[in-house]
């Protein structure tokens, strides 16, 4: 077709650091990063206004090993920041006279969204025989709704679908449970898992 060049552009900045706290007894750290994007799509095929999107994680992890139990624990939260817009088409007819083309104006709605969520998974691991052992984990993770997902409103022409998102979206949970035998003597390995997963 006639249509222009679309210009897809992602600019981010992104800060980490890791404090390890461990000791003879335990493995221990703190992470902490921040990230800051900007997200625009300029041009015929721009179905999403530019948006400005800033995340703060801050993580903490244990391990530590007792006389028959291996276990580990990880926390994990983040506070995040979304500003965009959505403009939509909206049709006027003020004659209401079917041989005129209804007259179309845009309307744009802005939003600035602060998303907090809080992640954390725990293993639960010991030696039952010299040949077997057992894992128990567990875990809790939610997702916060990209930008592209709340914010997307028009024809993608390369889907073709008109893509439209969804402002007050919730933050993705998933809960998640594993039990996993492992065996291994004499050459031979082997491994028996159970688990389930619900995504909300």
């Amino acid at each position: 077709g006639e249509e222009g060049p679309t210009n897809f552009m992602n600019e981010a900045t992104e800060y980490g650091a890791i404090f390890d706290l461990s000791n003879d007894s335990l493995s221990q750290k703190v992470v902490v990063n921040f990230v800051q994007e900007d997200i625009a799509i300029i041009g015929t095929e721009a179905f999403m206004n530019p948006s400005d999107n800033e995340e703060l994680t801050l993580g903490y992890y244990l391990s530590k090993e007792f006389d028959q139990f291996h276990f580990d624990i990880g926390i994990r939260h983040d506070r995040i920041n979304r500003r965009g817009s959505v403009t939509t088409k909206v049709a006027h007819d003020d004659d209401h006279d079917d041989d005129h083309d209804a007259e179309e104006t845009t309307e744009t709605a802005n939003f600035d969204w602060d998303i907090n969520s809080t992640s954390f998974a725990f293993n639960l691991g010991r030696d039952l025989t010299e040949s077997l052992d057992a894992n128990l984990s567990f875990s809790r993770v939610e997702r916060a709704p990209a930008a592209v997902e709340m914010f997307m409103n028009g024809p993608h022409l390369v889907t073709g679908r008109n893509e439209v998102g969804n402002v007050n979206l919730d933050s993705e949970v998933a809960n998640n449970i594993d039990l996993t035998f492992t065996f291994e003597q004499n050459g031979f390995f082997g491994s028996f898992s159970y688990f389930r997963n619900d995504v909300d």
